[in-house]
């Protein structure tokens, strides 16, 4: 996405982000509102330019194996909340969240917060597009996926 908005990606580990923007090795990072503080980005920057580019799952992962040998209690508990139910939640708390911190930055008067303007976004969905595109042709598993989330996304456009 970044390379086709005309930016060089270099990918890092974002607790090494903040480092290589206040060194000048890199001009910028893609940070969620969320997270500016958390890891420090927030300390070395005043420009902010807030471009929708996707969302990162939540997911705490293990080993079967491990999975297996915990209790059935503790197994129980994390069948219970997880799924859906973390999802939700974590959407809902993370949404909260941006709203708070993006309020913080818009307020400071040492910081510049930029929107695209409903035109500027207009240019971007091409874009955005054919890298969803160039995604769903990698494979068939890949277009079934985009064809099971867009009917989920039309079904919860219509619900409002």
């Amino acid at each position: 996405m970044l390379e086709k908005l005309g930016a060089i990606p270099v990918l890092l580990p974002i607790n090494q982000a903040t480092d290589a923007v206040s060194r000048g090795k890199i001009d910028a990072a893609t940070f969620p509102p969320s997270m500016l503080f958390d890891f420090g980005i927030g300390r070395v920057t005043n420009y902010h330019f807030m471009l929708q580019l996707g969302s990162v799952p939540i997911a705490v992962v293990m080993n079967r194996s491990k999975f297996d040998s915990l209790p059935p209690p503790a197994q129980a508990i994390i069948r219970k909340y997880s799924g859906q139910w973390l999802s939700e939640r974590a959407a809902v708390g993370l949404h909260t969240l941006d709203v708070q911190i993006l309020e913080q930055l818009r307020s400071d008067p040492r910081r510049k917060v930029t929107d695209l303007s409903p035109a500027d976004q207009a240019k971007t969905r091409p874009i955005f597009t054919s890298v969803v595109d160039d995604w769903a042709a990698m494979s068939h598993h890949n277009r079934e996926l985009l064809k099971e989330v867009e009917g989920d996304i039309a079904q919860l456009r219509s619900a409002n």
